[in-house]
């Protein structure tokens, strides 16, 4: 979630309607998002992904698992500008390709992992 600053995912758990942890993290000041995004990572970590796999899900799973909410915000603040550091992602399968792109490619163990967790999400 470092791709916008704290206040850009506040408006966006502000104007839309969030229905996950990830949403509430969104509503959070930067110190405090700050300390549950370490949390998240290290619960995430635990559940199998590391390194690089571990950074791309922190960034693209809030995308997928407030889809709803950011876009009614991009439309409400007409944030199309944006839509390259919040890409829309509507599945798990769009999520794990960008989670490619961002690392360059996944082991086959860590597209199964990631899979498992955004699944979950869904």
């Amino acid at each position: 979630m470092y791709q916008l600053p704290a206040r850009a995912w506040n408006d966006i758990a502000e104007l839309g309607a969030t229905v996950s942890e990830w949403g509430q993290i969104m509503a959070l000041p930067q110190e405090e998002m700050d300390k549950a995004l370490s949390k998240k990572a290290r619960e995430i970590r635990r559940k199998g992904l590391s390194g690089l796999a571990l950074v791309a899900y922190m960034k693209i799973a809030p995308l997928l698992a407030e889809r709803k909410a950011i876009a009614e915000a991009k439309l409400a603040l007409k944030m199309s500008e944006m839509e390259a550091a919040i890409p829309e992602v509507l599945t798990p399968a769009e999520a794990i390709e960008l989670m490619e792109m961002e690392t360059n490619g996944l082991s086959e163990t860590e597209r199964r992992r990631a899979a498992r967790l955004l699944n979950a999400i869904q």
